[in-house]
């Protein structure tokens, strides 16, 4: 997506990839299909792109989006409603339950406690604090679920954050915080966390060749973390990539929400609130696959350094002012693109956004054995 204050360019391929993972654990993909990746609901000056898993809970994306408009009423006020209502939706609604969230989970739960056996073969008396200081790690690296009971107290941690943008995160995940905590009730996260417990059982008495007993100090203490832990982060198997992007009837220039969704048992959906963002803060966004275009427009990079550092050491610490200067060069070039942006029209802004696309549909069909980008390209513009 390329876009200004007057208005945003939104294009997309049509190409699905359907993949799996070798013995080894690699991604490969089997064959590819065709998909409407744009979503538009009529009489709304919004649209939602979508990547990733084709599929919901076994509902198709597209099938699931279709649904969400059907019950929009009216226009909403900002983009940030737009998205709240679909989060609702997707909580409210009778979606069935899926077996891949109940096969990735019981996946998930084995490689932690395999983890955690490791460190108990080699010092088991150091297994309390092995296990606390991993979760607290795995925590900091792995995205809070906005459906989770702890998502609350993870705004209170991070509202000191001074920058502008992340302060248009912050204002959402209030919006929605406050949302969630009218229309859940009490005791809601108590079916999901027993589902968790009985997979934790399972789980433990296969890898520890023993059953979990919840009178041993250590046992009740890999439950008591691992379970809060397991309903409130989310995992990167498996992603739906959903970018909302449009207007309100209170916005004047466009906004942009980028959402991830997993399979989840219904009891307790399972999402993460990626970026909130407009036009000042960056002048284009990519959903999906954006190598070529990466490259393009940043090949070197503010890492650009250390990664030159990093092969060459030694020789590479008196180049360090003329690596500042060509990295400097990169970004006077970025900033005149950016200048120009800034004031392309919606016509010149469906032109590089179909560009950006056919760049990375040409990456694809030169590099790929089975192409994952390509075929006919869908562009949607709109301005206030």
């Amino acid at each position: 997506m390329v876009w200004n204050n007057s208005g945003f360019a939104l294009a997309a391929d049509e190409s699905l990839s359907i993949t799996d993972r070798d013995e080894q654990g690699n991604e490969r993909t089997l064959w590819t299909d065709t998909v409407e990746k744009i979503f538009s609901p009529q009489n709304h000056k919004i649209c939602v792109a979508s990547a990733g898993i084709g599929n919901l809970n076994s509902i198709p994306i597209d099938a699931v989006l279709t649904r969400w408009a059907e019950q929009l009423d009216k226009k909403l006020p900002k983009v940030e409603d737009y998205v709240i209502d679909f989060l609702s939706f997707i909580e409210n609604t009778r979606v069935p339950n899926s077996w891949h969230y109940q096969h990735d989970l019981r996946i998930r739960i084995e490689q932690i406690l395999f983890t955690f056996k490791e460190e108990f073969d080699r010092h088991p008396s150091n297994i309390i604090p092995f296990v606390r200081d991993m979760l607290e790690k795995w925590r900091s690296n792995e995205p809070v679920n906005v459906y989770g009971d702890e998502f609350n107290e993870y705004i209170e941690q991070n509202r000191t954050e001074e920058d502008d943008e992340w302060k248009l995160w912050i204002g959402l995940a209030e919006k929605w915080s406050k949302h969630k905590k009218v229309s859940m009730k009490e005791g809601d996260f108590g079916t999901i966390k027993l589902l968790i417990q009985d997979t934790l059982e399972t789980c433990f008495s296969e890898v520890f060749e023993g059953a979990l007993d919840l009178e041993i100090e250590w046992h009740k203490y890999i439950s008591d973390l691992l379970i809060p832990y397991l309903v409130n982060t989310c995992d990167g198997e498996r992603v739906a990539n959903l970018l909302f992007v449009g207007y309100g009837t209170e916005d004047w220039t466009p906004t942009s929400v980028k959402i991830n969704l997993r399979n989840f048992d219904k009891t307790n959906p399972r999402a993460t609130l990626v970026t909130v963002t407009k036009p000042r803060f960056v002048w284009y966004l990519d959903l999906a696959q954006s190598g070529q275009v990466e490259m393009f427009l940043r090949g070197i990079d503010r890492s650009y350094k250390d990664r030159v550092i990093d092969i060459f050491g030694e020789l590479a610490d008196d180049a360090g002012p003329s690596i500042d200067k060509i990295h400097q060069f990169e970004s006077d070039r970025l900033t005149k693109m950016r200048a120009k942006v800034d004031n392309l029209s919606i016509s010149k802004m469906e032109f590089v956004a179909r560009s950006f696309v056919e760049m990375e549909s040409l990456g694809s069909f030169l590099v790929e054995f089975l192409p994952s980008v390509g075929g006919n390209i869908r562009t949607i513009s709109m301005t206030r």
